[in-house]
């Protein structure tokens, strides 16, 4: 019978700086943008206000689209981890019973 190892080695896979400069850095460029943009929109004020809820409510929609797949994809990782030590006590318990 093999011992089960109390010791697991988990990996945590870190964005380099680069790239998070880069994503902030995007995202600071598309909201500039968008917000010129939407302040030189012709037309009444009412409209242009209408404008920025819109983009307000994308913007918003966006980030909670973007924490709902990165929650979901930690809980399918937890799952996987989890189905992986049933498998190993199973296969523990079942060489054991040999």
């Amino acid at each position: 019978m093999q011992p089960l190892s109390s010791t697991t080695t988990v990996f945590i896979q870190r964005d380099t700086r680069a790239w998070q400069f880069q994503a902030w850095a995007s995202f600071a460029i598309a909201v500039f943008l968008c917000a010129t943009g939407l302040s030189w929109l012709p037309g009444e004020a009412l409209d242009r206000a209408f404008m920025v809820m819109g983009y307000v409510f994308c913007l918003s929609s966006a980030f909670t689209l973007a924490k709902t797949l990165r929650d979901r994809h930690e809980a399918d990782m937890a799952e996987a981890r989890l189905q992986g030590r049933r498998m190993a006590r199973a296969e523990a318990a079942a060489s054991a019973a040999e």
